[in-house]
Parts: C-alpha cells; sequence; structure tokens
C-alpha cells in the first residue's frame, strides 16, 4: 500500500495544484514525489542541498536549458518561478517520463553536450562544488593509506583545470539522473549539485559512468559529445587527468566525511577507489 505524504499546502498551491491532489514517494531518499493532476503524471522534486543563492542559479540555469529540449518540461509557480522557496525547502514540479532504462551512449552523449553549451551561457559568481574538499584536506587524508600513489595525480589534475575551458556543469552526471524515454530525445535531471569546473571532466565522468568503466563504450560517448560540442586540444590532452582526479577528490570527501563521523557515503568508497584505479591505468 502506498503511503500518502504531506507536502505543505502552501507548495502545493503555488504550483497551482489542488490542497487534497495525492503525493506519493517516488524514491526512497524523500527527495521525489509522485502526483497525477488532470491526466498527468508530474513529479515534485525538493532540493535538500539547495541554498538560497544557489537556487537563484539554479533558477537560471534550467531557464537556459529549457530551449534544449534536453529537461523535462517543468510548471513554473504562480509567480512564474521555476524553484520555488518555501520554509519546509525548495521545490520544482516537472513532467514525469516513462524510462525505458536502455542506456543509448551516443544520445546521452548528445543531451550533455547540449546541456554544457546551454550553461556556458549562464552567468553567475564563481561556485565550488557542494562536497568540495581543499588541497592540504585532500593530503592529510590520503597520506599513509593505499590512495597514497594517487596524490601526484591530484596535483597535476589541480593545475590541468588552468589550461582547460571551464563552466558551470552539471557536475552529477551518474546513470539514475539520466531519462532515456522509449520514444523521443534523452533528458537531464538534478542539477542542484552543479559548479564551475572543467566541461571535459564532466563529460568523461557521464562517458565513464554509463560507459561502465569499458574504453570502447567511453570512447562511444566521448565521440558523439564531440560531434555537437568539438573539443579543445587541451581538453583532448588533459580530460583524463582530470576525470582521474575527480575521483580521487570523492575518495577524500568521502574518508573527510567518515572523519566527521558521517558514514552515508561510505558505501560508495570501494566504487570510488575502483574508478580511480581505472582511470589512472589509462593514462598510462
Amino acid at each position: 500500500m502506498t503511503r500518502k505524504v504531506v507536502i505543505p499546502s502552501e507548495v502545493l498551491h503555488a504550483f497551482s495544484l489542488p490542497k487534497d491532489i495525492r503525493v506519493t514517494p517516488f524514491d526512497k531518499g524523500r527527495s521525489l514525489f509522485s502526483v497525477q493532476h488532470e491526466h498527468r503524471s508530474l513529479l515534485l522534486k525538493r532540493f535538500w542541498r539547495l541554498e538560497s543563492d544557489r537556487a537563484s542559479v539554479l533558477e537560471s540555469i534550467l531557464s537556459a536549458c529549457a530551449p534544449t529540449g534536453r529537461i523535462p518540461a517543468h510548471h513554473p509557480t504562480r509567480s512564474g518561478k521555476l524553484i520555488l522557496e518555501h520554509t519546509d525547502g525548495f521545490f520544482a514540479l516537472f513532467d514525469f517520463i516513462h524510462d525505458s532504462r536502455q542506456v543509448k551512449l551516443s544520445s546521452a552523449a548528445q543531451a550533455v553536450a547540449c546541456i554544457h553549451e546551454a550553461m556556458i551561457t549562464v552567468k553567475a559568481p564563481l561556485t565550488r562544488p557542494p562536497l568540495f574538499v581543499p588541497a592540504p584536506d585532500i593530503h592529510r587524508l590520503l597520506a599513509g593509506t593505499d590512495l597514497e600513489e594517487f596524490l601526484p595525480i591530484v596535483a597535476e589534475a589541480d593545475k590541468a583545470q588552468n589550461h582547460v575551458p571551464t563552466a558551470l556543469v552539471h557536475n552529477d552526471l551518474h546513470q539514475d539522473n539520466f531519462i532515456f524515454p522509449v520514444n523521443g530525445k534523452v533528458l537531464l535531471i538534478d542539477f542542484e549539485s552543479f559548479s564551475h569546473n572543467p566541461i571535459i571532466a564532466d563529460a568523461m565522468f557521464a562517458a565513464f559512468r554509463l560507459s561502465a568503466g569499458i574504453p570502447e563504450g567511453f570512447d562511444t560517448f566521448m565521440e558523439a559529445y564531440a560531434a555537437i560540442r568539438p573539443l579543445d586540444e587541451s581538453e583532448k590532452e588533459l580530460g583524463l587527468l582530470l576525470l582521474a582526479g575527480d575521483f580521487i577528490r570523492k575518495l577524500a570527501f568521502i574518508l573527510k566525511e567518515k572523519e566527521a563521523g558521517n558514514d552515508a557515503f561510505v558505501a560508495d568508497y570501494e566504487k570510488y577507489r575502483e574508478f580511480a584505479r581505472t582511470t589512472v591505468s589509462w593514462l598510462k
């Protein structure tokens, strides 16, 4: 039996939804809720890690990406906002897309390239990733562990960031943030982790995750991506280094959170260690 979830009536009213409408959980993290309204399937998204300054940038990102047709259609509030700020959190309402769950690498790559082209146009203050770990902390956390061998990669990746195009990027392009409609274009969701990062690292992160680290699939993704957003020579040369550095930073973040008593990310440790080892091996 599906439990009814109580969403503040002010949130429902802001999106022109009846106060007695049925809202049910769509995911275990209670960040997505299914809504049936006027014979339409909608998803109500609650953003757990969003703050007011980032919410305004996210509004600009969604507005810039909407014309690409590569994000689900969003339904604005009565005041015309795509992101609603409420005392209970930040919310957005968008169409539910029935998903085939078949990973089509070329189509996914085209979606990422289109979104990157749109996000380049968004002007916003320099924004670090929400899970950012300063370089001194990375060195302290990895030194004396079996990850210490990765420290030179992190240092090289830090230098490489100054030699490739950087812009606002999605910053969380794993499988669950892609929607593969049975018919139609691949769509992207969940932009709240956006940050200013090397564009090529964001693209290669998606290529690696969707191809399961298989070189042939990775190359297929990147070739399709480059057909829409041609890569600079610097990006071709330094992309893998930046990707490896990104995976190593994620390991440092997990260790930092564990040190602070937060075990929420520990389950991802082995996965990212394998990702890091694989991409470092590609550099050789």
